[in-house]
């Protein structure tokens, strides 16, 4: 049984999570979060959103974009959409594709489950992050971009 299925840890994962955005974001990534997070909701149908990347990890630069990753169970709301100045990225997909890629050991996603800090959960994303740590799923190469010690930082144990 993975730790992180305990309501309490995972509970302070979510405010741990929300320090660190408070600290990480601008103002004008801050907005955009929020306004992102507010057309995804109007739909109803939202299950998680994470901002990862760079911000997450506390490496942004004055040029760094903001990646968001979000799923919804309306399969229609399927996405990728950039700003016009790249400033953001938003990845929207159908409810369990993360957790499907991860099971085929998709470097991306697990880039995106290790640098993960969570804007909204309604479940999903805390039982994506079980299910990885109870099934051990590995990438089936390890990620450059994320070294090692981030990589398993999250997962709980």
């Amino acid at each position: 049984m993975s730790v992180l299925d305990n309501a309490s840890v995972w509970s302070d994962r979510l405010r741990e999570d929300q320090a660190i955005l408070q600290a990480q974001l601008s103002p004008a990534q801050d907005v955009a979060v929020r306004r992102i997070l507010d057309g995804v909701l109007a739909g109803g149908q939202l299950e998680f959103l994470v901002v990862y990347g760079s911000v997450s990890r506390g490496e942004q630069r004055a040029g760094s974009d903001l990646d968001i990753y979000y799923e919804t169970r309306d399969e229609a709301v399927e996405l990728e959409e950039a700003d016009p100045e790249s400033r953001w990225h938003v990845f929207g997909a159908a409810s369990g594709a993360l957790l499907g890629s991860l099971r085929l050991g998709d470097e991306m996603a697990f880039a995106i489950v290790s640098d993960a800090l969570v804007v909204y959960d309604e479940g999903a994303f805390q039982a994506l992050v079980v299910a990885a740590d109870e099934e051990r799923l590995e990438p089936t190469t390890p990620s450059v971009d994320v070294p090692e010690h981030q990589r398993d930082s999250r997962r709980g144990g």
